[in-house]
C-alpha cells in the first residue's frame, strides 16, 4: 500500500507541473513540422503515446532516422 502512496504521489506532483497551453504549442509545432493537420481534441498524452507522431517528427528532422513506422 505505501508503494501506491508514492505513485500516487509522484503523479499528482507530476500533473500539477503541466501547462495545457504549452502542451497545445508543442502539438501544433510537431504537426506542422510533419505537415499534417492537427486532430481535432487531441490530447498531448493521447497523440504521442503510440510514437508514430514522434517517429514521424524524427524523419522529418533527419530522413530516414527511423525506418519503418509501425502504425
Amino acid at each position: 500500500m505505501a508503494h501506491y502512496g508514492i505513485q500516487a504521489h509522484v503523479a499528482a506532483k507530476t500533473a500539477s507541473k503541466r501547462s495545457p497551453g504549452l502542451e497545445k504549442a508543442v502539438l501544433e509545432w510537431v504537426f506542422s513540422v510533419i505537415e499534417e493537420p492537427l486532430p481535432e481534441g487531441a490530447g498531448y498524452e493521447e497523440t504521442l503515446k503510440d510514437g508514430v507522431v514522434l517517429c514521424k517528427l524524427v524523419n522529418k528532422v533527419k530522413p530516414g532516422a527511423i525506418d519503418k513506422v509501425r502504425t
